[in-house]
This record gives structure tokens, C-alpha cells and sequence, in this order.
């Protein structure tokens, strides 16, 4: 199970990108708003953005985040391992290293397999490529 914090943090990411796209930056209080999350709550995840490199701030009185890494640079495993310390990413290596099958019984084995692919996937799957799916350069009006 993904944590909301992940969840969420790809979200804001992608929000940040889609301004990025627009050439601005983004304002917490309009992804919060945007997101649907508390302010407090957003702060915490950008902390953890923040610490990773993967947002940056801007100061100033026209200051707000933009991203600290390109969009074709950040995958969606990069904000996984982030936020989820309870899935043993590198178990597969761990694993796979031994090369000795009889180490890891039959269920362990599916659990092993299927976290590889969610992996193999997740580090695949950019930002960019989540871009070229939404239709970014048309604004979005509040009536």
C-alpha cells in the first residue's frame, strides 16, 4: 500500500511541473488548494522535496517552488523511495545477489518478483510522461 504522503507528493510534483510548463512558479497555497490538502500538511512533504532535491524554493516577494531537477529526471520511484520506508526496496537486490534460489522459498519469491516489476515501472515513469498525458498548456479557469 502507498502511503498518502507519497501520493501526495507526486501530485505536488506534478503541480510544480504543470506551472514550470506555464513558466511560473508554484504558490503552497495554490497547490493546497488545488490538491486538496492542508497547509501544514503540504509543508511537511515539501520538507521532505525539498531535502531530496527534487523542489526548490525561490524568495522573494514573487518567490514560491519550482522543481530541482528536470522533469525527465524525476520518476516516480525517486518520490517512492522518499516517502515509503516500510517497502524493502532493496530486498530484490538483496535477493537477486545470492543467485542461489533455493535461499528464497516459492512466496517469498512472488513478493520479490512483483516488487521488482512495481520498481522496474515506477523508475520508468517520469514526470515528463505524466505531463504528456494531461493536456498542460491549456488554463485552467475558476468560474
Amino acid at each position: 500500500m502507498i502511503s498518502a504522503k507519497t501520493k501526495y507528493g507526486l501530485k505536488i510534483l506534478l503541480h510544480i511541473a504543470e506551472d514550470s510548463v506555464c513558466g511560473r512558479l508554484s504558490q503552497g497555497k495554490q497547490i493546497a488548494f488545488k490538491q486538496e490538502i492542508n497547509e501544514p500538511y503540504l509543508e511537511q512533504i515539501m520538507i521532505s522535496l525539498k531535502k531530496s532535491g527534487l523542489v526548490a524554493t525561490v524568495r522573494g516577494r514573487n518567490g514560491g517552488y519550482k522543481l530541482g531537477k528536470n522533469v525527465k529526471d524525476i520518476s516516480v520511484l525517486d518520490i517512492v523511495n522518499i516517502f515509503e520506508s516500510n517497502i524493502d526496496l532493496q530486498q530484490i537486490y538483496h535477493y537477486k545477489s545470492y543467485g542461489n534460489t533455493k535461499l528464497v522459498n516459492i512466496t517469498d519469491q512472488v513478493w520479490i518478483d512483483l516488487l521488482d516489476a512495481f520498481c522496474q515501472r515506477a523508475s520508468q515513469t517520469t514526470l515528463s510522461m505524466l505531463l504528456e498525458k494531461e493536456d498542460v498548456s491549456q488554463p485552467e479557469y475558476v468560474i
